[in-house]
């Protein structure tokens, strides 16, 4: 019964097709090319020329690069149908692997320069992989649960390769929680499998908590050797017999970067997944994942490939965030390094000018990546095309011209099978803003056409949100907009306009939440006209008072635009005197209310506190406020957004984990051993020894 539940690689049917068992190793070399062709051809947005090298056998390599299409198809494109595809494919392409490593051990047939069956080992860890994150994306908690069954399985195999590679080291990240990383009996599968299921019901039950999994500062994952050029850690000498050098490089950067997307994967994970991983032992470690995705990146393959777009999506995202480590933007330039090379390898593919467009933006070249992104683009893969679009429609929000951008979003509905909840939600708060700039303008004419747009879009929300689901739950920034329009159909009743119930600026904080004013910052025009859209009530003769919680989202909103036009203090008077002493129960009586600003005014306070007193008292200060946006307890509907930007800066408890803890840490150092006060923490580094660490851990040391 158990079997028949969770499904066994043993037991899955090998193919549809006709598996044709690898008979010389000549065969394997050719399969492999080809199939390695295919990928290339992949990365290059030549999706025709990646089917044609992917039909030209039926090998194993083949099974797993037509797997491997349908899955990048379907992961990029957030394509439920083409997952569950995709999903059926990878687990066919693992049992046909299976044989072929049997096979090859019996044969005693080598690997290039690693011991038989190596390469077929990768491979089934690769589809165990994607099959786990298909399973994760379902709107099952069973299909779920088999996912992180199936992924404790794929860890082993990376594991194993892993220490073939590095001559019997054994991966830190996981290993140390207790996974055990050896083949495992059926009696155990079905073991495993029990304690699990259990364990995951009585987890259904608990109250939601925080994460203790938390994205932090890069800089120490490998610092000391990014200020050179990326260089592998364990041996990357893929020379021997001749033809041998494909299979070699395959095997390296494969095992590395899937052992690093996998960790990092486990680290990013929601709570509730979290939850399910720990029960088996997962932990993710950050700077062994990144460690192993910067050693396995400068390999010219395709491993070498998604390793780079992986490093590149990390960097961006948390070079946005207000707290970070200096070093990080020296790892980040290194990123931008292997962005160049890659795009002399794959130059027709879209992939990768957007992410040259990505870090244009986050530097503050918003309009140079605008530009970048209205040129005329062809893309053979519609998944390409929509990421081109939502980064452009975003872009376009920043540079505040809405009317664009809310026909950006609409497109996206038409192209896309992500929610078209939130792209018509997005769209008619773009048309509120155009109507608010027309009253102010004493325009009825053009209000009167906004509001009419606006009030078309917004009222279609409702009956869009929902088609969208997490394990079969409704996706969080549904939740979000869903609650917004049920408060402004309520203010407005049924016979008022919509757009007139709009309080707090919903597209301010679209942009606060996804931190586009770091992009907007360079242009104190678009920073300025962001703070009259907020303030917009001040400025109208809007009749509707705003409630309580919109007040203080509107003076967080107002607060972070100050931070960004160079006014901290003014910032920080504010978030002290009227956002962060709010009481929760004061007026957060009911679940269509913006709790969020709770939170995110502990976070932007840390933010204040740190750029506008960066000495020991204030890294204090921003600890103390840090540890309150973490400890908050987290059932609002954006919670893992929100805590994302605060634990960019760090664990609270892990001191040498961000640029300001570390930098307060060896303040007290200093204050401990009598070596003369530092003036700032800019100054800190050149006058505190190594052994300054130590001292921190003291009594005294913590007391402050």
């Amino acid at each position: 019964m158990l079997k028949k539940l969770w499904g066994s690689s043993a037991s899955t049917p090998a193919s549809s097709t006709n598996l044709k068992l690898m008979e010389s190793s000549e065969e394997d070399r050719e399969a492999l090319r080809q199939t390695l062709a295919g990928m290339d051809a992949l990365m290059n947005d030549q999706l025709d020329e990646a089917d044609r090298y992917m039909n030209m056998g039926s090998s194993v390599y083949h099974m797993l690069g037509r797997a491997a299409v349908q899955f990048l198809k379907g992961i990029i494109g957030g394509e439920q149908e083409i997952l569950k595809a995709a999903g059926k494919k990878v687990l066919e392409a693992e049992a046909a692997a299976e044989k072929e490593q049997r096979k090859a051990i019996a044969e005693g047939r080598p690997a290039g320069k690693y011991p038989p069956g190596t390469e077929f080992s990768l491979v089934r860890a690769d589809a165990l992989l994607m099959s786990s994150l298909v399973g994760f994306t379902t709107e099952s908690m069973v299909e779920s649960m088999k996912a992180a069954f199936n992924i404790r399985k794929a860890y082993g195999l990376f594991a194993k390769n892993y220490e073939i590679i590095t001559g019997g080291q054994q991966i830190a990240a996981l290993g140390a929680a207790g996974v055990n990383v050896t083949a495992i009996s059926p009696e155990e599968e079905s073991e495993t499998v029990n304690a699990l299921t259990d364990a995951t019901q009585e987890s259904l039950h608990l109250h939601h908590q925080p994460s203790n999994i938390s994205i932090k500062s890069a800089s120490s994952a490998g610092s000391k050797r990014r200020n050179t050029k990326a260089t592998p850690a364990v041996d990357a000498s893929f020379r021997g017999k001749e033809g041998d050098e494909q299979m070699n490089g395959l095997i390296y950067a494969g095992t590395l970067s899937g052992l690093g997307i996998f960790i990092l994967i486990i680290s990013l994970l929601p709570t509730s997944l979290n939850k399910i991983l720990s029960i088996i032992g997962f932990r993710g470690d950050r700077k062994q994942a990144l460690q192993l995705l910067w050693d396995s990146a400068p390999v010219p393959n395709v491993y070498g490939a998604i390793a780079t777009l992986t490093l590149l999506e990390y960097y961006n995202a948390i070079s946005s965030c207000d707290i970070v480590d200096d070093e990080l933007f020296e790892e980040r330039k290194k990123t931008l390094e292997m962005l160049a090379l890659t795009k002399v390898r794959y130059p027709k593919s879209g992939m990768w000018g957007l992410q040259e467009t990505r870090a244009m933006a986050q530097q503050g070249k918003l309009y140079e990546a605008l530009d970048r992104l209205e040129q005329p683009m062809t893309f053979q893969m519609k998944q390409v095309e929509v990421l081109w679009t939502y980064e452009h429609a975003l872009n376009l929000v920043y540079a505040l011209r809405f009317e664009e951008a809310a026909q950006k979003m609409l497109h996206l509905s038409s192209i896309s099978e992500w929610s078209h909840a939130i792209y018509t939600f997005f769209a008619g708060c773009c048309y509120v803003e155009l109507y608010r700039q027309a009253l102010l303008d004493n325009d009825t004419e053009a209000a009167a056409r906004w509001a009419k747009e606006a009030d078309a879009l917004l009222t279609k929300v409702p009956e869009l949100v929902g088609k969208k689901t997490f394990m079969s739950k409704p996706m969080p920034l549904e939740v979000f907009v869903q609650r917004k329009i049920k408060r402004w159909q309520a203010r407005v009743g049924s016979k008022g306009r919509l757009v007139d119930g709009v309080g707090a600026s919903p597209l301010m904080e679209f942009v606060w939440i996804n931190n586009g004013w770091v992009r907007m910052a360079s242009d104190k025009q678009l920073l300025d006209k962001s703070q009259r859209m907020i303030k917009y009530r001040d400025a109208s003769k809007w009749q509707i008072e705003d409630d309580a919680d919109e007040m203080v989202v509107r003076d967080m909103l107002t607060a972070v635009v100050m931070r960004y036009s160079g006014d901290v203090r003014g910032a920080r008077e504010i978030l002290e005197q009227r956002v962060v002493h709010t009481e929760k129960a004061n007026f957060y009586t009911s679940k269509d209310k913006d709790e969020y600003c709770i939170p995110g005014g502990y976070y932007e306070l840390a933010v204040c506190l740190w750029e506008g007193q960066k000495d020991a008292k204030g890294a204090a200060a921003a600890r103390q406020w840090l540890t309150k946006a973490r400890d908050y307890v987290q059932n609002y509907d954006i919670a893992n957004r929100v805590d994302v930007r605060r634990a960019a800066c760090g664990d609270a408890e892990e001191d040498e984990k961000s640029t300001m803890i570390k930098a307060a840490t060896k303040l007290l150092a200093d204050y401990k051993t009598s070596v003369r006060p530092v003036e700032s923490l800019d100054e800190a580094p050149k006058t505190v020894d190594a052994g300054a660490k130590e001292g921190a851990n003291t009594e005294k040391a913590q007391e402050l």
